[in-house]
């Protein structure tokens, strides 16, 4: 990483309190001049009565002792950061919940003695104004004395506990009552911070903020987008400040329909749509796939923002990144969840991809859809798309131990195509990407034998068997049953399970039992999916198989009832030789250019 361009930067920290007379080692945050902004960025005002009630007590404390002998005792408060003033305005980049408690607060101790103090001092523009709103309806329904409640405002909430606190404090036993002159004086003078100015982009300023920041509310991958997508377009498409509506627009438009489909659907799941979709349309360098999605697009707007440069990017290209493009990405991702798929091969091809070595690659699925919804038949067009993606998977799941570099270089030319609307090139790369393998000698001995040697291939390889032995019923009841039975580990625990006990219940006779079977033992014609409760039932007894497996709600166990009790290795050869060839019809036989 280099820099590409010299951009101010400066962090300024002093020690300042709150409102005191002029001195050279602290300045007054409450100068009668500067003047604080919550910029729109900016979560809302959050503090519940605990947060409240610990700063209250902080400040009594430090003010009296329980016996009511005043000390006016020092009290740091901590670190806010600040932005660079523009006409003696800061935006409150950390601290907005202290500020505006104390905020609050000097509205109940100035309605206390009477005084009529500036309050133009604080402001907010979070929500669109409606914050100020908020703020404002409390402030002067706390002043008016209005006897109308707000429970659905947090400003008011919180500025009658800070009441209810100060009015308790005239209720002691000393004979003068309590001072609220003297306590206003001691919170102007004796409570400190440390304030950062910070003096740079908005992207640089967040980053200081995530460095100094320990106790308030970290900033997760979707906070940090909205806040550099709203620099972006203010600052490169100069946009104006309510383009940060818009955003936080899209981000509840996502919780809303989250909410409405009962998907747990967030920013991050959108956002790793949008950084294959850009990638795709600027030929990003491929080795960006790999990074979070919030490492890409924090890249990116480096590139964009001319901050830094990194690998992949080409500096001379215009990129861009617009809302409209992550609002059509929301619509599709939540149709994509409606679609109906018509068949359990269909079903099972959605799990396979998620079970193989290439799970990442779910989402291609929906950038099929999203690129090719208005296409004519496209509905079939992405059910054949999705067997075939599938398929790769599968065979490059069950040939290799691990993912290997040819499959992601695939599955980035597919994206590609995808992007560029190619439905013929993305099917040939598929359908070639399959059919490399028809000859593959390694291919049909990891089919074969010794299955229980990896447990990515015996789960993939038997629950293939298992699917292309179900009757593809038009029902969809009966489906996504079968389906839930196979994929669905926690609600339906499936083992893999030796139809010729691999550990006999005669333990004299095991190892005879290993020799004799070898390598057929561990075998595709020996193992079988079956349910666990089924399968605790059994345990090592051999002569119960038959009457159990009659109980399996999965045809490719109930066939083998009636022969389980006296399963002989040729049994399970000739039954090896039968499932193998059925998977690779599967894989080959119909796979041809769509």
């Amino acid at each position: 990483m280099t820099n590409s361009t010299k951009q101010e930067f400066k962090v300024i920290a002093k020690t300042f309190c709150l409102k005191k007379e002029k001195s050279d080692d602290y300045e007054n945050l409450l100068d009668g001049k500067k003047k604080y902004v919550v910029p729109i960025y900016q979560r809302p005002y959050s503090w519940n009565q605990k947060n409240v009630e610990k700063l209250l007590k902080d400040l009594r404390d430090s003010f009296q002792t329980p016996e009511g002998v005043i000390i006016n005792e020092p009290l740091f408060i901590g670190t806010m950061q600040l932005g660079k003033p523009k006409d003696n305005n800061y935006e409150v980049v950390d601290g907005q919940q202290r500020l505006t408690t104390f905020f609050l607060l000097f509205q109940v101790l100035n309605k206390i003695l009477n005084r009529n103090e500036d309050v133009s001092w604080f402001s907010t523009k979070v929500n669109n104004g409606e914050q100020q709103s908020s703020l404002d309806e409390a402030v002067q329904n706390y002043l008016n004395s209005d006897t109308h409640e707000l429970f659905h405002n947090k400003f008011y909430n919180n500025i009658n506990i800070i009441h209810e606190f100060i009015d308790a404090l005239g209720d002691n036993d000393s004979d003068d009552g309590f001072d609220y002159e003297m306590f206003l004086n001691h919170i102007y003078s004796n409570v400190f911070f440390v304030i950062v100015e910070t003096h740079a982009g908005l992207s640089k300023t967040i980053q200081i903020f995530n460095t100094i920041n320990t106790t308030g509310m970290d900033l997760n991958g979707g906070d940090l987008f909205k806040i550099r997508m709203y620099e972006y377009l203010t600052e490169n498409m100069k946009a104006d400040s309510n383009v940060f509506n818009e955003i936080s627009d899209l981000y509840q438009k996502l919780e809303k329909k989250s909410k409405d489909h009962k998907k747990s659907i967030g920013i991050n799941d959108i956002l790793r749509l949008y950084q294959y979709q850009t990638i795709a349309k600027f030929d990003i360098g491929k080795t960006n796939y790999s990074l979070s999605p919030t490492a890409f697009f924090d890249r990116m707007f480096d590139i964009l923002l001319k901050i830094d440069t990194w690998p992949g990017f080409d500096p001379s290209k215009n990129y861009e990144l617009n809302l409209e493009e992550i609002d059509a990405l929301i619509e599709s991702r939540f149709e994509w969840e409606q679609i109906e798929s018509p068949s359990l091969e269909v079903i099972a091809a959605h799990h396979f991809i998620g079970w193989s070595r290439y799970s990442r690659y779910w989402i291609l699925r929906v950038l099929f859809y999203h690129n090719f919804k208005n296409v004519d038949k496209a509905h079939q067009k992405l059910f054949d798309f999705l067997v075939l993606l599938s398929k790769v998977c599968q065979i490059y799941s069950i040939e290799y131990d691990k993912a290997i570099n040819e499959i992601h270089s695939l599955m980035y030319d597919v994206n590609k195509a995808i992007n560029e609307k190619s439905e013929s090139l993305v099917f040939e790369l598929l359908t070639k990407k399959i059919n490399k393998r028809n000859e593959s000698n390694r291919l049909k001995n990891r089919l074969n034998f010794n299955l229980t040697a990896n447990q990515k291939r015996k789960d993939l390889i038997c629950r293939i068997s298992a699917i292309l032995n179900e009757k593809d019923f038009p029902n969809k009841n009966h489906r996504d049953k079968i389906a839930a039975r196979l994929f669905k580990r926690k609600e339906y625990p499936l083992d893999i399970e030796h139809i010729k006990s691999y550990n006999d219940q005669d333990v004299v006779n095991r190892g005879k039992i290993k020799e004799e079977w070898g390598s057929e033992l561990n075998g595709l014609g020996n193992l079988v999916v079956l349910e666990r409760k089924i399968n605790q039932k059994i345990k090592n007894h051999q002569n119960v198989k038959d009457s159990n497996y009659k109980e399996s709600e999965l045809s490719i166990v109930r066939k083998l009832s009636g022969r389980a009790n006296l399963w002989s290795k040729e049994n399970a050869a000739k039954r090896r030789e039968l499932e193998c060839e059925k998977i690779w019809n599967y894989f080959f036989s119909n796979t041809k250019s769509k």
